[in-house]
């Protein structure tokens, strides 16, 4: 789909969290300014683009969280990929009030096609569901 055949509607944003396991916190401390990150391991490389196309554009936020969850760093995830793993004490949020800058979501979909009510009724859903995300859990 070309750009200018394209429609592109705000979804939301999503937020981002900097997360790490008790343990690593426990066993390295928690960071108290963004400066300090310098000082931690960090699981990177989160929105790098897949070597291989076919991969689920999931991956890496898995892969990523899986470190986190192993203790090897502070990882940056996606709030709503994190959300249960805060909740349930596996993740802490580092940081609360120094997160980074959320990304945007849209939906696209072609000038050219008539949008049907079920369309119309999966991007309210969607725009729902994306509503800004705040960190939960203990710093």
């Amino acid at each position: 789909m070309s750009a200018s055949k394209a429609v592109a509607r705000p979804l939301g944003q999503q937020a981002l969290w900097l997360c790490a396991a008790p343990a690593y916190l426990e066993r390295r401390g928690a960071p108290s300014t963004r400066a300090q990150l310098t000082a931690h391991d960090a699981i990177v490389r989160l929105l790098a683009a897949p070597k291989n196309p076919g991969n689920c554009p999931q991956a890496p936020a898995r892969r990523a969280c899986r470190s986190a969850l192993a203790g090897e760093g502070i990882a940056q995830l996606p709030g709503w990929f994190a959300e249960d793993e805060v909740r349930a004490e596996r993740l802490c949020v580092v940081l609360q009030d120094a997160q980074p800058a959320p990304l945007p979501n849209h939906v696209l979909w072609s000038r050219n096609t008539r949008m049907t009510a079920r369309q119309r009724v999966a991007i309210d859903a969607l725009i729902e569901h994306l509503a800004p995300q705040r960190p939960c859990g203990r710093a």
